[in-house]
């Protein structure tokens, strides 16, 4: 004992040794380390200590006289005000007298006071040199949480503090005996101070303290508009984890003002969206406020109405209450003012409003605009249906999507909602502020008309110095009439502009309009003349004194010819990364002509662009920084030998740099897998800070720009946040899916794509014993897809790849390869999966799969294993999981719609079922008939693979299971059975010296048991040794660890033979407090004797706690030789069958058992 102690204080003080020294490293270097003093435990400085600590955590000393052959008295004494009370045992402590520490295990609390427990420590022995001592301690409960209140007792779920006024807050500590003087409390924001401890509050009180309400602290905003988090931190510096709580913290003009209807919320004023209710003419709509504290009392709001004629206040505001009138049609603005705080909403009278117009200064219905910078402004009326309720127009709310491109007149710009951007009235006015295109909307309620203007820059001027070339022009042109050919003329863009110099020696393109043409007498050629145009909408063209009317000759021809290409797009206006999809249809003559094309873009051909539509992405700013993209397509149409080529007018596509879109994964996934949800974000950016409220709406798309097929994936969501639900793949080898999120921002549409990478599905190996041949397992490789691939994956067909050692047929009678044949899941006319056959006589064969969805969607990959061994339904009597029994199989070739089943308990006689099983003395729980365990189990579900069957020693052969099937909506599906096979060893797989030569036949599913059960130990990592003798500690070590392993802390040891490092030692004190086992006599319990058969019956009959004994044993001649105290013990036990005799007449008693034979009685008690 005295030995054990010295190594015990060595450790510790090599413990604290190598924490100081790690502690003077870290500070070496800014100040000179400081060892706090341990408490004295005294009165005046008890050792303060949480439950669950020990004395030793605090103090080095040791407790008590060393001397093990004395013994320590302790004398208990509770303090509370000073009054001293003492205990006849110790409630608030145990105490070790091997270790001489003390464990604190309830804390010194009563009646909400917190006290001293006083423990005076002396020898029995009056002979002993140990000098009595008396230690102080002073315990507190872990604490797990803090209640918050007011002095008048009102919870606190958050704070709202006035500005410049220190607040108490009073706080409760859960349990109500942790140590509520171990609080810190700080908060996020530097405008809420906490005071801090010892510290004084503007009167002079402790900022920390108790007073008639209870404990408090104290806090003071300094700024208000702060919302941030008190933070509160409780039994820090302890040797448990501490705990931290946050609480809202609000102050000043963060408070809130809310104002209602009844339950409904008609507006907050820290709510920015447009709050309304509809009403109804003659309608009184009663309001109440409610506001923090810190805004002041609401029977002082200042209520406004901005339409009286709509509704208008019918009673005197009281107490926040006030009455609303509705009196015409119309909308009115509500608002509420408090504190500095406004809460608005707007009543609108508009349910029989059908339809709002906007009008122009005529009384037409306004069609789309255009504007010139710096030209007259543009006016626009609200009409609203039915014209009886026109007056309620000057509610309408006006919209204006880009202000960069338009704004509103200068007669109404004051107007204008600082707030909003919106202007409330019937007649607007309209400015041109920049290039661009907009779009203006007229609202009143739900009604909502619109029309677009695009705005252009005043034309430049450009004076031209000379023409090139007007009168020498040729061209050559598809036959037709005059008019005909004209009309070609002007459709070809490469006749559509003629060659100039400007004033400053420039070389440029002035626009051509062809007039007119004739044709000359043989009708091989035609003399056409145009007129150069003064401007093309860019620019003004100067021409001075030169003339403007253009001549050229034209080749009529009857060959194929392109007598028109109109190009339409998707958008004329885009981003980086935006796709423009644009299509030419030309007019060719004649129509059978063979037709040809060829893009370019800024006049660089496109490679490959030789469709008739074209699907181009904007380039990044990093790689083409341009901002006009003109798209032409060139069309040939060849006829009997002969070709002409035209081009289209150019298509122009003006890309904003400032704006950029985009589209990522929330995953740092490299690749995803069918079955996956791939969760996408879109953010639209301007001049790099990010558009708030951005509205997407999303699509996919496969690398061809083609409409992706909705069972190969489908997008789901909104705004900016958007889920692809995988679904299938095109091939084995994956596919990839172009994503695209688009968003309508003032007047223009924005998108960008991101792609993602999309391979099938990997399924888990699908493992089968075949023994000399079976059906593969269908139900097995579906149920692994459909785990792999989701749910609602529905596979069709398999197609089986390469055979490793194994040969798979069409069936057991067939000698028909399966080769690449389609196998159906469910087929009248094709192959059937389920009667596929294989065929191995390996350990190790393998097949691998690709699974197919009715649309030929390539779900998943995987791969079947087999071997020649027994089939899976054979177990040992060490148990085997339903997983390992391929449980499931057999349930879906049965109930293929079972989502669940109920189990029938086995007989007792067979064996029990427990839910997820890790060791006889370590499972979950029990199976129950009553039971839901489901075949594709969530989260929340029971899993059916995770039930364990565990039989009974000695149970061999075949063993049914019943269960009931259920379908997904609780349906009876029917009732079936689980079948399996329990089969004897003769030879253990664990131990090499246990054979069917020795002891294998008859225990070596017991040794195996043991073992897989953690309850024995090998002598070696491969030797059992079966024949050696079992010993004292060797069987208590078993039963403990059988047990659980249960906590000894607290018990005493009474054997001075079993010492603290022993393997058995929480073992004997486990077995000696729970009265299993008694010494040997003279404070010994011997735990190296050999046990005899005798002393096991009674070991395990004081284990189950001495039942009735049941057992009989007058058929055995040397029953006398059983000992007086053991005989009761060995009826029980020969009445349960844990111990037969050695022969048919002999029990020999005293007879030592061998670790085998041990090993055969515990597998009997623990499983019959």
């Amino acid at each position: 004992m005295e030995g054990n102690r010295e190594v015990f204080f060595m450790k510790k003080k090599l413990s604290r040794l190598l924490c100081a020294l790690l502690v003077m490293t870290m500070v070496l270097a800014m100040v000179p380390a400081v060892s706090a003093a341990e408490p004295k435990g005294t009165e005046d400085d008890p050792i303060i200590m949480y439950v669950g600590d020990y004395t030793s955590d605090y103090v080095s000393k040791a407790y008590g006289c060393n001397n093990s052959k004395h013994t320590t008295v302790l004398k208990y004494t509770e303090i509370f005000n000073g009054r001293e009370t003492e205990l006849k045992s110790s409630k608030y402590v145990s105490f070790d007298n091997s270790t001489g520490v003390f464990k604190a295990t309830a804390a010194t609390a009563k009646n909400g006071t917190f006290g001293l427990l006083k423990v005076e420590i002396s020898c029995k022995d009056a002979s002993c040199s140990y000098k009595p001592e008396t230690v102080y301690m002073q315990i507190y409960a872990v604490a797990t949480g803090i209640t918050l209140r007011t002095s008048t007792g009102s919870t606190i779920n958050s704070l709202s503090l006035p500005v410049d006024v220190e607040q108490r807050v009073y706080y409760t500590m859960s349990p109500l005996t942790a140590n509520p003087d171990n609080v810190r409390a700080w908060s996020d924001n530097k405008n809420v101070e906490v005071l801090n401890k010892g510290e004084k509050d503007s009167d002079g009180r402790d900022a920390w303290g108790k007073d008639a309400y209870g404990t408090y602290f104290t806090l003071k905003a300094t700024k208000g508009g702060i919302i941030t988090k008190l933070n509160i931190e409780l039994d820090g510096d302890t040797l448990h984890k501490s705990v931290t709580k946050e609480f809202d913290v609000l102050t000043g003009s963060a408070a809130v003002l809310t104002l209602k209807t009844g339950t409904q919320v008609l507006a907050q004023s820290n709510d920015d969206k447009d709050s309304y209710i509809d009403s109804t003419i003659g309608k009184t709509i009663s309001i109440t406020a409610t506001a923090d504290s810190v805004l002041g009392d609401v029977s002082d709001i200042d209520w406004d109405s901005s339409n009286p004629d709509v509704a208008s206040f019918v009673s005197v505001p009281k107490n926040g209450k006030v009455d609303l009138k509705v009196g015409g049609a119309g909308t009115t603005k509500i608002t509420a003012t408090l504190g500095g705080k406004t809460a608005t909403f707007e009543v609108r009278v508009l349910k029989d409003i059908t339809s709002i117009a906007i009008h122009d200064t005529n009384g037409k219905t306004m069609d789309n605009q255009e504007l010139t910078v710096g030209g007259d402004e543009l006016t626009a009326k609200a009409v609203v249906y039915p014209t009886k309720y026109k007056e309620s127009a000057k509610s309408a709310v006006w919209s204006i999507e880009d202000k960069d491109v338009l704004d509103f007149g200068k007669e109404y710009i004051k107007w204008v909602d600082p707030d909003t951007g919106k202007l409330t009235t019937e007649t607007a006015t309209f400015k041109a502020v920049g290039a661009g295109t907009t779009k203006v909307t007229v609202t009143l309620g739900n009604q909502t008309d619109s029309f677009r203007v695009t705005v252009k820059n005043a034309a430049k001027t450009i004076k031209i110095s000379k023409l090139v070339n007007i009168s020498n022009l040729s061209a050559t042109v598809r036959n037709g009439s005059e008019t005909e050919i004209v009309s070609r003329m002007n459709a070809n863009s490469k006749f559509s502009q003629s060659l100039a110099i400007t004033d400053e020696n420039e070389t440029i393109y002035v626009p051509v309009r062809w007039v007119s043409a004739f044709k000359a007498s043989n009708g091989k050629t035609a003399t056409v003349y145009g007129q150069l145009l003064t401007t093309d909408g860019e620019y003004n063209f100067n021409y001075g004194k030169l003339s403007t009317q253009i001549t050229l000759t034209a080749t009529l021809t009857d060959d194929a010819a392109v007598t028109d290409i109109a190009i339409t797009a998707n958008k004329d206006n885009a981003i980086e990364n935006d796709v423009i999809r644009l299509t030419a249809t030309p007019t060719v003559e004649p129509s059978s002509a063979e037709v040809k094309y060829q893009w370019y873009v800024n006049g660089k051909a496109v490679s490959g662009a030789t469709k008739a539509t074209l699907s181009y992405t904007i380039p990044k700013s990093s790689s083409d920084s341009a901002t006009l993209y003109k798209f032409v397509c060139e069309v040939t149409a060849s006829y009997k030998g002969t070709s002409t080529t035209s081009e289209s007018k150019a298509f122009n596509v003006t890309v904003s740099r400032d704006y950029t879109v985009s589209v990522t994964t929330t995953s740092s996934k490299n690749g995803y897998t069918v079955g996956d949800k791939v969760e996408m974000k879109a953010t639209l950016y301007y001049k790099g800070s990010a558009v708030s409220n951005s509205s997407f709406s999303w699509q996919l798309f496969d690398t061809n720009d083609n409409a992706l097929d909705s069972g190969i994936a489908t997008v789901t969501g909104n705004n900016a946040t958007a889920t692809v639900n995988t679904k299938g793949v095109k091939s084995a080898k994956g596919d990839k899916i172009v994503v695209r999120a688009t968003v309508d921002y003032r007047g223009y549409s924005y998108s960008s794509s991101e792609t993602i990478t999309v391979n099938p599905a990997e399924a888990a190996t699908v493992k089968q014993s075949v023994g000399s041949g079976a059906a593969i397992k269908s139900s097995s490789i579906i149920s692994a897809v459909t785990k792999a691939a989701g749910s609602s994956a529905k596979v069709s067909y398999i197609v089986f790849g390469s055979e490793r050692s194994c040969k798979l047929t069409k069936s057991s009678s067939s000698s028909s390869s399966i080769g690449d044949t389609k196998c159906y899941v469910s087929t009248t006319s094709g192959q059937k999966l389920s009667d596929v056959y294989v065929k191995t006589s390996a350990s190790s064969a393998s097949v691998t799969y690709t699974a197919y969805d009715a649309d030929d969607y390539v779900l998943a990959t995987g791969t079947v294993s087999f071997d020649a061994n027994d089939s899976d339904d054979t177990i040992t009597s060490s148990g085997a999981s339903f997983k390992a029994m391929a449980a499931v199989d057999q349930i879906t070739e049965e109930y293929p719609e079972a989502e669940y089943v109920k189990l029938d308990l086995p007989r007792a006689s067979e064996g029990k079922l427990y839910f997820d099983f890790n060791t006889i003395s370590d499972f979950k729980r029990e199976v129950k008939d009553s039971d839901k365990y489901y075949l594709n189990a969530s989260s929340s579900q029971d899993d059916i693979e995770d039930v364990y069957f565990l039989p009974v020693y000695g149970v061999k052969g075949k063993i049914t299971i019943d269960y009931t099937a259920y379908g997904s909506n609780n349906s009876d599906l029917g009732t079936g059975k689980i079948t399996l096979s329990v089969k004897s060893k003769t030879a253990s797989s664990k131990f090499t010296d246990v054979t069917a030569s020795n002891v294998g036949s008859w225990a070596a599913d017991s040794i195996d048991f043991c073992a897989d059960n953690d309850l024995v130990n090998g002598k070696s990592t491969y030797s059992f040794a079966p024949k050696d003798n079992l010993t004292r500690g060797q069987l208590v070590a078993i039963l403990y660890r059988a047990a659980g392993s249960p906590s000894v802390t607290g018990t005493t040891n009474p054997f001075n033979d079993v010492k603290t490092g022993d393997y058995y030692y929480n073992a004997v004190l486990w077995a000696y407090k729970n009265d299993v086992v008694n010494g040997t006599g003279a404070g010994k319990f011997s735990p190296n004797a050999n046990v005899t058969r005798e002393q096991i019956a009674a070991i395990l009959y004081r284990y189950m706690g001495s039942p009735a004994a049941t057992g009989s044993l007058s058929g055995y001649t040397d029953r006398s030789k059983i000992s007086a105290w053991a005989t009761t013990a060995m009826q029980w036990a020969i009445g349960k069958g844990y111990i037969t005799g050695t022969s048919s007449t002999t029990l020999d008693p005293l007879g030592q058992a061998t670790r085998a034979q041990a090993a055969v009685m515990l597998h009997r008690f623990l499983t019959k």
